[in-house]
């Protein structure tokens, strides 16, 4: 049996976040043979990367696109192939149609390396490195925000039912971050109560006030119903007399727990 580090190294070799690949992997992905790849290079020149073609004592470097091509020659190969029906094809983009596009989807990964050479952005997010810090407050708002836009979603097409879960989830969580945000402390702890009382000491620390109830009744609710944040995210059976959920009340609320929690925030 692996250990974890073995398993981890292993994983590492199937998943390619660089999107360059070695002519070993390209023809495990297409099934080819080296011959058919080096036949491509040579007739198909110009609708292969720099990095792809030959170059003495350096290893061949394919990206998507390259075993776009590939597949899209490999469609049409035979043992005289009609080149120029080919080039034609490539020319028309037909190999940007539908059946290749999946391919390319099957082997893209879902987290990638940055490219220098990227032009399109508008529907990427960089993540990791120093370039991403998690800040728990932002991280809260993010989450009940995405509770929100399902409230809204559920109520337009009529999907309570499906997305009430996801977006208690994630108001539930949202609260979670709010309050560990406020305390500042890593509080390896899910029960909203528990967080609650080092939550609430602070704020008559730092104001010398009193929680509103509605405040604290919102918490109380939610940790009433999901103890560990584990009944809303794996569902299951819920230990409690039946209910109703205004889906508008409880948005209103959240935004207004929302803007405490800001206002807390800003004066800490």
């Amino acid at each position: 049996m692996l250990d974890r580090n073995e398993f981890n190294n292993l994983i590492k070799q199937m998943i390619n976040y660089s999107l360059f690949y070695k002519i070993s992997e390209v023809r495990n992905i297409l099934k080819v043979d080296r011959k058919f790849i080096l036949d491509c290079i040579y007739h198909f020149e110009d609708y292969f990367n720099p990095l792809a073609k030959p170059v003495k004592n350096t290893p061949k470097k394919f990206n998507l696109n390259d075993i776009r091509v590939l597949a899209f020659i490999n469609f049409y190969w035979e043992d005289n192939p009609d080149y120029e029906n080919i080039k034609y094809g490539l020319n028309s983009n037909d190999h940007f149609s539908e059946l290749y596009n999946e391919m390319i989807d099957q082997i893209m990964p879902i987290f990638q390396e940055p490219n220098i050479d990227e032009t399109e952005y508008s529907n990427k997010i960089l993540i990791g490195g120093i370039s991403y810090e998690s800040n728990k407050f932002e991280l809260a708002k993010s989450y009940k925000k995405s509770g929100d836009n399902l409230i809204n979603i559920a109520i337009i097409e009529d999907e309570k039912n499906e997305l009430f879960y996801p977006a208690i989830f994630c108001y539930r969580h949202s609260v979670e971050l709010f309050l560990k945000s406020i305390i500042k402390d890593e509080i390896f702890e899910h029960n909203l109560n528990l967080i609650y009382v080092h939550f609430e000491q602070i704020i008559k620390e730092k104001f010398q006030t009193e929680i509103p109830e509605w405040f604290k009744n919102i918490i109380f609710s939610l940790n009433d119903f999901d103890k560990e944040s584990t009944t809303f995210r794996y569902g299951g059976i819920m230990k409690k007399d039946e209910h109703f959920v205004d889906l508008l009340h409880l948005k209103k609320m959240m935004s207004l727990l929302e803007k405490s929690f800001k206002n807390i925030n800003n004066r800490i």
